[in-house]
């Protein structure tokens, strides 16, 4: 379009004001469930400015919902955005500053998941913190297995699956929307998965009960679905694969470096899993992510021993915990707790992770945003 052609066209839409929002694009595909129309409250719209801390968190909000969208080709995509957050360990007033922004933005949110150790050290006889955030989901971390506190030379006490089960999700699951195996109750299967807008499959899996066939073929099992339905995979669950390497990020800790093993706190291997996921990625699947908690700290790794690179997304703990973080968190600061809106793009393939909350370590990196193509295995931007 040439100059004088683009300031007709300008003129005529200032010229229509209003009624310019009434046309549509005639033979344009429909766009997805989410609305970029809809309004987002703000706490005093008088006072908004674009440079305001809530302004940001706004924006942040709105762009990690965005979908792929081509005029020039006709094409508009979905994207499915999903707030996780992980180790809360019991702390009330973390979990209900999490549960206020996913209620505020919740129409630009699929979900929302905790990847796991919503307990303090180990199970103290009962467990109601869910009971404030019902509708998010929830992965086991070891600290929900463990039944006391670990003494020097003697084994670790732990929960069977179905106590498991009776204490952490069979009060909750019902509010999940999730699909769960065969006999998940009676036998205690603490592990789902969930499907958004036919696009997007999350596998929650417990990282405690690896060495569980029945866990492992139902697995497989979801990821061989997710290919013939043609669905992008992400992996929830607590504890990380092992890994190898790590990449340069504002969001891979400076302290904690690779060589990272999983089997410190006692749970199976990943080595069968990772090898499925391969298969999977081999036979054309779409495969985004593991996303993790249990580390404290914040990493962006591969996971170690894969014939294909497997993208893990670590982060840090959403408790007030100080102790194994990069970061200071202290209680009723604005340092006290993190969490991610993490979204997923149909067409681009890239993975978009915007943090909100505690967003600097002690060398004073930034940590608000990346974008992580993982197709292609390459950090697209961040800052």
């Amino acid at each position: 379009m040439d100059r004088r052609s683009f300031a007709k066209t300008a003129i005529g839409l200032a010229a229509a004001g209003s009624a310019a929002s009434a046309c549509s694009e005639e033979g344009a595909p429909k766009a997805p469930e989410y609305d970029p129309k809809m309004k987002l409250p703000l706490d005093d719209p008088t006072s908004w400015s674009g440079d305001s801390d809530e302004a940001q968190e706004q924006i942040k909000v709105i762009q990690s919902k965005r979908y792929y969208r081509n005029q020039a080709k006709r094409e508009v995509r979905k994207c499915t955005s999903i707030l996780f957050f992980a180790d809360v360990h019991l702390i009330r007033a973390n979990l209900s500053k999490i549960r206020r922004f996913y209620e505020k933005y919740k129409m630009h949110l699929d979900d929302a998941v905790h990847l796991g150790d919503a307990v303090g050290s180990f199970f103290r006889g009962s467990f109601t913190l869910w009971d404030s955030f019902p509708n998010a989901l929830n992965i086991i971390g070891n600290h929900e297995t463990y039944l006391s506190k670990k003494k020097p030379g003697a084994p670790m006490k732990t929960m069977p699956d179905r106590d498991k089960y009776d204490n952490y999700f069979k009060k909750y699951v019902g509010s999940w929307g999730v699909r769960q195996p065969e006999n998940a109750e009676a036998e205690g299967k603490c592990y789902w998965l969930k499907d958004y807008s036919d696009h997007v499959r999350i596998i929650g899996i417990d990282c405690m009960r690896l060495d569980s066939d029945a866990q492992f073929e139902w697995f497989k099992s979801a990821l061989g679905e997710a290919a013939e339905k043609n669905l992008t995979v992400a992996i929830a669950t607590h504890v990380p694969p092992d890994a190898e390497r790590d990449i340069p990020s504002n969001f891979t800790s400076l302290d904690y470096h690779v060589p990272y093993k999983s089997g410190t706190c006692g749970i199976g291997q990943y080595k069968r899993y990772l090898g499925a996921v391969d298969d999977f990625i081999g036979a054309g699947g779409n495969f985004a992510a593991w996303i993790c908690g249990h580390t404290h700290t914040d990493m962006l790794l591969y996971a170690a021993g894969t014939k294909r690179k497997q993208f893990v997304l670590v982060m840090e703990c959403a408790t007030n915990f100080s102790d194994w973080t990069d970061a200071q968190h202290i209680r009723n600061t604005a340092s006290e707790t993190c969490w991610e809106i993490v979204s997923i793009e149909e067409k681009t393939n890239v993975i978009k992770v915007a943090r909100f909350g505690n967003n600097f370590d002690h060398y004073l990196r930034h940590k608000g945003a990346f974008c992580y193509d993982f197709k292609n295995h390459k950090l697209i931007s961040q800052y």
